[in-house]
């Protein structure tokens, strides 16, 4: 399948610990990877929107609330439809974090969902999302760090591995990686709360 640069209406990028059970490849855990020593917090609370962009298309605002997190880091939102409730971040590089999805609730045995947001480095509070697949990476960088693809994903048991696994999968992807891509959807700073 490729990248998952999903962006089909109704099913929002940012809805990737979803996707993940949908599409194939993705990484989880069974247990949580990135907890509050991890933990960071790098978009400022305030009022966000998303834009879903199919391709081809004008992206469309899908969803709109405020955003803020926990003392421990998590973020939260009162606005319904907000696909990172929940979620923990942590540094993979600067300027792109890895976002750790908690299981839908009733789902706790489906495990944590990971997906990557990256900054945009033209636009403040810019952010886009991707959701990384393991089948993107080598059967060799697979094997390397222990990986294999089984039920159509990709378990990972500990964060330093889900690091080297999605640099790895930056350095395979790195010719469809532009700063920002025209035609994703993304989320935006609109303001403070």
């Amino acid at each position: 399948m490729g990248a998952a640069a999903v962006s089909a209406r109704g099913l929002r990028a940012l809805a990737a610990a979803a996707l993940c059970l949908v599409l194939a490849a993705c990484f989880v855990s069974a247990g949580p990877l990135i907890g509050p020593d991890e933990t960071v917090t790098p978009l400022q609370p305030g009022v966000y929107s998303f834009h879903d962009a199919e391709a081809g298309e004008a992206p469309e605002v899908t969803w709109r609330g405020e955003i803020s997190f926990t003392q421990d880091g998590v973020m939260t939102s009162p606005a319904e439809g907000f696909d990172y409730q929940g979620a923990r971040m942590a540094v993979l590089r600067p300027g792109v974090w890895i976002v750790q999805h908690p299981p839908e609730d009733g789902e706790q045995d489906e495990g944590y969902a990971y997906t990557l947001l990256y900054a945009d480095t033209e636009t403040e509070g810019r952010y886009y999302a991707e959701l990384p697949v393991c089948e993107a990476l080598s059967l060799a960088v697979q094997a390397s760090l222990g990986l294999e693809l089984v039920d159509d994903v990709c378990t990972v048991d500990s964060l330093d591995t889900l690091r080297d696994a999605l640099l790895a999968y930056e350095v395979e992807r790195a010719d469809d990686f532009p700063a920002f891509p025209e035609g994703r959807s993304y989320l935006v700073r609109e303001g403070d709360l």
